[in-house]
């Protein structure tokens, strides 16, 4: 009996030691809804004792309302024999407002009916916050991966999608409702074993940048995108997923096409025009004295005749050497407002006295057009010269050449060419159902002497003229072609209005801090710049550049770097902004090629745009319009 009774004891002690030392609150509760038994730690969150609160109801301790809406339910299904797990917060003297896991344990059957509870309620604060905390990261990283213009997608080792951001589904033209279960990001690829190679490459060094790759869209178009892998391993060391950034770079592969097309023909028209000058002096001698010898000579003799022959001769010549200095933008065209249906409708008439059999030409123009500020005949030259192009393409099966003409408004969000100023064009589009190109001979086109037919048969120079003359008018060429599928030639010439003013959107105020030396090439370039409209504030160092930005109202929209300064040359520019997070967009005119080619800076400053050396003005309004309008 004594063993007995010390056992007893001892289990008391040992209940009162659990009770007393324990860092949740307890308690046990009768089924009158009274507190038997509290512990210490229940006690501390009072601000009480044991007999301020042992012996009390629960309506007594936590209120009324709270009792009966909040407390009583639970209770009630636990004496039922149902252990109860909620949360409850309260305002405690110690910490303020906690929040506490409460749970309801059945406890002391006594035929069958449970006489009491146990009570245990753990501070789970801090396990909150920190759940909260996570959630939100984690909300602000969906939130991130939806709004970036970057896509992300997750693959297996072997390409098959595990996941895909908003972004990415644009890139790659996937519809929202498309199931991408059985997607496989290496089919994407415009060359499938590439796919193979990147891996392996990432298997060497986890994260990397992979280039510019050419991918298929959904639909099947190629386009061309920046990609950027990291390959992840489990704790085993195997390959666990690959995580991919793609950025979409067509249309900037498309600008840098454009810009090297333009300075290849830039540079071929000043070899050309300084050649066609200087055969102009040479041919002007023998024109000369041709006709002096002609007034010599006795009409109708031999040595007459050959010298007249000279002379035709070298009138072709000088014809010849006139389109390149066209083409070359060497001679000055006498612009006049001009419509342009009147010049199509009279170029149309002109042909049809020579249209071969079987060619059809299909006038879609308007009489009612706005006018152009040109030369009307060399408009007559580039309207013959695209006609006659479509007739030589679609010989000897026929075809039919439409002429369409239309006036649009760009304002910068649907342009159809980045290159295009904004504000009102006429378009001129000829469409003709030829032969078409094959992209080598469209990217040779506008080359002076280049041609596609026999030999003796043209001149190559009908399109390079049309060049010349759009650009001197302030326009552009967009040229599309499929082989055998034929070719569409779409003129955008500025459209000016009755008074012969141009209809040209005006800028908004635009403030550009410009880093130069501010004299020849730059000096002018910001004189230029100034007089389009914009603000510009000047720094020639680091520091200088520096305190311009701490100016907060005058920050500038965008920054001009104009490649020149021995002391803060561009390269170092970009790494300051790459070091001090600067976020505003950049134009970098400079004459380092080799600079753009600089992979580490395409990835890190996604908004640095590159012009190369010489530069125009026109090409500097036009590329800082296009930074910041994002279009």
């Amino acid at each position: 009996m004594a063993d007995k009774e010390n056992n007893m004891d001892l289990d008391r002690r040992l209940a009162d030691y659990v009770l007393n030392h324990s860092h949740s609150m307890l308690s046990v509760v009768s089924r009158n809804y009274v507190y038997e038994r509290v512990n210490a730690r229940l006690c501390l969150a009072h601000a009480g004792n044991r007999n301020d609160i042992e012996g009390k109801t629960l309506e007594e301790v936590w209120g009324t309302k709270n009792f009966l809406q909040n407390i009583k339910p639970r209770v009630d299904r636990c004496l039922q024999g149902e252990t109860v797990l909620y949360e409850a917060g309260f305002e405690t003297p110690e910490k303020g407002y906690r929040l506490y896991q409460v749970t309801l344990r059945p406890f002391n059957k006594s035929e069958g009916v449970v006489t009491h509870l146990l009570a245990e309620s753990i501070d789970v604060t801090e396990i909150r916050e920190a759940e909260s905390a996570v959630r939100q990261i984690e909300e602000e990283f969906r939130n991130l991966e939806r709004m970036l213009p970057v896509g992300f997608l997750r693959t297996e080792n072997d390409g098959r999608l595990i996941h895909m951001n908003p972004a990415c589904r644009e890139i790659l033209g996937i519809p929202d409702d498309f199931i991408t279960d059985d997607l496989n990001f290496g089919n994407l690829y415009a060359d499938i074993s590439l796919f193979g190679i990147h891996t392996g490459l990432l298997e060497e060094n986890p994260t990397r940048s992979l280039g510019r790759t050419r991918l298929k869209t959904h639909q099947g178009k190629e386009i061309s995108c920046r990609l950027t892998g990291y390959l992840v391993r489990n704790t085993g060391g195997s390959v666990s997923h690959i995580d991919f950034a793609i950025e979409d770079v067509t249309r900037e592969q498309y600008l840098e096409d454009r810009l090297v097309h333009a300075r290849k023909l830039e540079t071929v028209g000043a070899l050309a025009g300084g050649i066609a000058h200087d055969f102009n002096n040479i041919l002007a001698a023998i024109f000369g004295y041709a006709e002096m010898s002609v007034n010599d000579l006795p009409e109708g003799s031999a040595l007459s005749e050959n010298m007249k022959k000279i002379i035709s001769s070298v009138s072709r010549a000088r014809s010849l050497t006139r389109q390149v200095l066209t083409f070359s933008r060497h001679i000055e065209q006498e612009k006049v407002p001009v419509d342009p249906c009147r010049v199509i409708t009279e170029t149309i008439n002109y042909v049809m006295g020579y249209l071969p059999e079987g060619i059809e030409i299909e006038n879609n123009t308007s009489d009612n057009c706005r006018l152009v500020y040109a030369d009307p005949t060399q408009l007559f030259r580039v309207f013959l010269n695209l006609i006659n192009n479509a007739i030589q393409a679609m010989e000897p099966s026929g075809g039919k050449l439409t002429i369409s003409l239309e006036v649009r408004n760009f304002t910068g969000d649907n342009r159809q060419s980045v290159s295009y100023i904004s504000g009102e064009h006429v378009l001129i589009t000829f469409s003709d159902t030829g032969r078409g190109m094959e992209k080598a001979v469209l990217e040779r086109i506008f080359e002076p002497f280049f041609t596609t037919r026999d030999i003796g048969k043209g001149t190559g120079l009908g399109l390079s003229v049309v060049h010349g003359i759009i650009s001197e008018l302030g326009g552009e060429i967009d040229v599309t072609s499929q082989p055998g599928a034929g070719s569409s030639f779409t003129l955008s010439i500025p459209s000016f209005d009755s008074e012969g003013k141009a209809v040209i959107e005006s800028l908004p105020e635009r403030r550009l801090l410009v880093i130069s030396d501010n004299i020849y090439e730059s000096g002018m370039l910001c004189m230029g710049l100034e007089n389009s409209g914009y603000t510009l504030t000047h720094a020639t160092s680091a520091d200088g550049l520096l305190n311009c930005l701490r100016k907060k109202n005058s920050i500038p929209d965008l920054i001009v770097h104009i490649d020149g300064l021995p002391d803060f040359p561009a390269n170092d520019l970009l790494l300051l902004i790459e070091r001090t997070g600067i976020n505003l967009p950049i134009l970098v005119i400079t004459g380092e090629q080799d600079l753009i080619s600089g992979e580490r800076f395409l990835n890190s400053l996604h908004r640095v745009q590159f012009l190369i050396k010489p530069v125009s003005l026109r090409e500097v309004r036009n590329a800082v319009e296009v930074i910041l309008t994002g279009k």
